[in-house]
């Protein structure tokens, strides 16, 4: 009986989309699609910040999803 693969491992990145700048956001995303072993990108879709300063930028997930 053959031995069971063991998946490889995959890798990604999540970007908060609050309390950072637009321009922040773009440049880790842009680092990363030149790193072949990162798969994936996230986004999370808070409309508020979790913590930090409340009034502090937040963009909207799909929003900011489609700018990059």
């Amino acid at each position: 009986m053959p031995m069971p693969q063991t998946p490889r491992p995959r890798f990604g990145i999540m970007t908060a989309p609050s309390q950072v700048s637009y321009r922040d956001v773009l440049r880790v995303w842009r680092e990363a699609d030149t790193i072949p072993e990162i798969e994936h990108a996230w986004l999370f879709d808070h409309l508020m910040p979790i913590g930090g300063d409340p009034n502090g930028p937040t963009f909207e997930g799909w929003t900011l999803l489609s700018a990059l």
